[in-house]
C-alpha cells in the first residue's frame, strides 16, 4: 500500500512539474500542453487524444510517455505498461532523463494491475480471444499481458468446436491455458423423401413394409419408408401395407360393380 501511494505521489509530482507543461514553438508540444491542461481538469480521455495528436506530429519519447500516463489514468493498464516501457528505453532524451524516477513509479503502479497469460491449443491457426477481444492466432509467439481478474479465454477454428475456458488471474500471476478443439462431427446424410401412403394419423394410413433385401439379380428393390414422416410430424401408420393395398383394390372393384349396376 505504501509503495502504491509513493508511486501515485511521484506521478502527481511529474504531472505538476513545469517541465511537463512547458510548450515549445515547434512540433507537437502545443498539443501536449493542451493535453496537460485537460488532465488537470480530470478530462483524461480528451487529454489522451491531444497526446496522440502530438505523437503523430512528432513521435518523441515525451509524447509517448504522456500517452501512457493518460492510458494509466483511464485504467488501460496493458497499453500503459507498453507505452511506459518504450518511453523509458529513451533515457538519453532530456525529458525522460529528468522524469525517469516518476515514470518508473508509474510503471510499478501499472504492473500492480497486470498478469501474464499463455495460451496453447491443439490446432494451429485457431483464432484466439481473451475477454471477447481477438488477440491473434495460434500458436502465439509470446505470452500476453492481461489485466488481472476473471477472463474468458476462447479458441475458434473452421471445422472445430469452439473451446472456452474461464480463468482468474491475480496481479503478477503467470498462467498457461490449454484449449482443445474437437473436430466437428460430419453432417448427417440427407435422407430421400419418403413416399407416404394415406393421410397422417388417420385410420386409412398405410404402414410401410421393412426395407427389402436385394433381389436375386443383385439389383436393390425399392420399398416405402415413413421414418422421416415419423421424425418430422409424429406420423404413425395404423394399417399394414398389404392390408391397405387389398382394401384399396376391393374399393375400386366395388366402385366398378356399382357403376355397372347403375
Amino acid at each position: 500500500m505504501i509503495k502504491y501511494l509513493v508511486g501515485l505521489a511521484l506521478v502527481h509530482a511529474l504531472f505538476q512539474t513545469a517541465a511537463w507543461a512547458q510548450a515549445a514553438p515547434a512540433g507537437g508540444d502545443d498539443a501536449i500542453a493542451r493535453g496537460v491542461a485537460l488532465r488537470r481538469q480530470g478530462k483524461n480521455a480528451e487529454a489522451l487524444i491531444e497526446f496522440q495528436r502530438a505523437y503523430a506530429r512528432d513521435p518523441t519519447p515525451r509524447a509517448l510517455a504522456q500517452i501512457a500516463l493518460a492510458e494509466q489514468a483511464l485504467g488501460h493498464f496493458v497499453a500503459a505498461e507498453s507505452g511506459l516501457l518504450h518511453a523509458l528505453v529513451s533515457r538519453q532524451d532530456p525529458w525522460i532523463a529528468r522524469n525517469a524516477d516518476a515514470l518508473e513509479a508509474a510503471l510499478a503502479t501499472t504492473r500492480a494491475h497486470l498478469a501474464t497469460l499463455r495460451i496453447e491449443t491443439d490446432v494451429a491457426g485457431a483464432t484466439l480471444f481473451v475477454g471477447g477481444k481477438s488477440v491473434g492466432t495460434s500458436p502465439l509467439t509470446a505470452a500476453l499481458r492481461v489485466e488481472s481478474g476473471t477472463l474468458d479465454v476462447e479458441a475458434r477454428a473452421p471445422g472445430r468446436r469452439t473451446s472456452t475456458q474461464r480463468v482468474t488471474l491475480a496481479a503478477g500471476q503467470e498462467q498457461t491455458v490449454s484449449l482443445v478443439l474437437p473436430a466437428e462431427p460430419p453432417p448427417a446424410p440427407i435422407a430421400a423423401s419418403p413416399v407416404v401412403v394415406g393421410a397422417a394419423n388417420t385410420p386409412n394410413a398405410v404402414a410401410p413394409e421393412a426395407p427389402a433385401q436385394p433381389a436375386s439379380n443383385g439389383q436393390p428393390r425399392r420399398s416405402v419408408d415413413a421414418s422421416r414422416a415419423r421424425e418430422l410430424f409424429g406420423w404413425e401408420a395404423r394399417i399394414a401395407l398389404r392390408d391397405g393395398l387389398e382394401r384399396t383394390v376391393a374399393w375400386y372393384r366395388a366402385q366398378q360393380l356399382e357403376r355397372a349396376l347403375a
